[in-house]
């Protein structure tokens, strides 16, 4: 009797563990690049740099009933649309629109998770907000 509760602890303390490092992996890529300050998009040169004010650049990916459509949001896809200054994608597939000409340079960054979930349908974010410069 002692053997079994002690074997069913054993299995229910591994499978608590297995769980928790699968979610700690998961959200891995956000909190290294939250202490970004500065990200440039080219080679530095001479120019001088415009400021276009607060810039926000965002990957999305839709789920139903649990199964996420398509690859994980990631931190690089947010700071691409960062830098080519593209609306967020409502819809699965559509076609984003540019907003302005590529950025050079993004100061001042925060990258955070963002999104809902409805149980049937949800939507994970990453969300990259900073100062932008052409």
């Amino acid at each position: 009797m002692l053997f079994r509760k002690t074997v069913r602890k054993k299995i229910q303390s591994s499978v608590l563990l297995l769980f928790a490092g699968l979610a700690l992996a998961a959200c891995a890529s956000t909190k290294v690049a939250k202490d970004l300050r500065y990200v440039s998009f080219e080679e530095k040169n001479q120019k001088p740099l415009q400021s276009t004010g607060t810039i926000e650049g965002r990957d999305c990916r839709w789920s139903l009933m649990g199964y996420t459509l398509g690859d994980e949001p990631s931190v690089r896809a947010a700071f691409k649309n960062a830098m080519e200054q593209r609306d967020g994608n409502f819809l699965p597939g559509q076609e984003t629109q540019k907003k302005g000409d590529n950025l050079r340079e993004v100061k001042n960054i925060t990258v955070e998770q963002g999104g809902f979930n409805v149980w049937v349908a949800g939507r994970r974010c990453i969300i990259i907000t900073g100062a932008g410069y052409l």
